[in-house]
């Protein structure tokens, strides 16, 4: 059957988060390389290490319940401590952690955090052989890719290199998943629950946009 998921996703929407993107932005002598670096923070394992998460307000960004940024590639999300709070209260998540983060504003020093989840789990509950995979470049379909376990997926992914992509035009599970927010595997996307999708809209969350994702099971 078909149930019901959103992705979750900072909005693009100026009148909302401002001219900036993304709307916070790193000090210049940030250490990159250092040993706490958001570098090292990876998106299949907690870091063993508190991370420093600094930044500056972006010229021309506002202040939302989420924010955008560009210096993690590990699938966190950042987010005001109203919403880290919400959250907290009304979602089953999966393995996760909330990391402090700071951000600077002409007004002083705010508190976010940054949301982690790590999920690895949900690659062994992909129906690979019900699952639809193909060939991608750009936004073009290039044909149908018979991928029937996540070696199989593994081993194409190499062989295609980085001129193409793996395209999902439909994912199966083989149970529905447990949680109200995860970290889609494959697709690089975070989704949510139907359930939390309509709390999140009864609260007037800003920075925000959700869209629907079909998961079959």
């Amino acid at each position: 059957m078909d149930q019901q998921y959103y992705i979750l996703k900072t909005s693009l929407d100026e009148k909302e988060t401002g001219m900036a993107y993304p709307a916070v932005v790193s000090y210049p002598d940030y250490d990159f390389d250092g040993p706490r670096s958001i570098y090292k923070i990876r998106s299949d394992q907690f870091p063993d290490f508190v991370p420093d998460l600094r930044f500056k307000l972006a010229r021309g960004a506002k202040l939302c319940d989420m924010m955008t940024e560009a210096a993690s590639s590990a699938g966190l999300i950042l987010v005001s401590q109203r919403l880290h709070d919400f959250i907290l209260s009304n979602a089953i998540l999966p393995s996760h952690r909330f990391y402090d983060c700071f951000i600077e504003t002409k007004d002083g020093i705010i508190k976010y955090y940054f949301l982690h989840l790590v999920n690895p789990e949900l690659i062994e509950k992909i129906d690979f052989e019900k699952t639809i995979f193909y060939k991608k470049k750009y936004s073009d379909n290039l044909g149908l890719l018979n991928i029937n376990s996540y070696s199989e997926y593994l081993a194409i992914k190499s062989e295609l290199g980085t001129r193409f992509m793996i395209g999902i035009e439909k994912m199966t599970f083989i149970r529905p998943i447990p949680y109200d927010i995860f970290q889609m595997l494959l697709i690089y996307k975070m989704l949510i629950s139907k359930k939390f999708y309509e709390k999140l809209h009864l609260h007037c969350f800003t920075g925000i946009e959700t869209k629907p994702h079909n998961l079959t099971f």
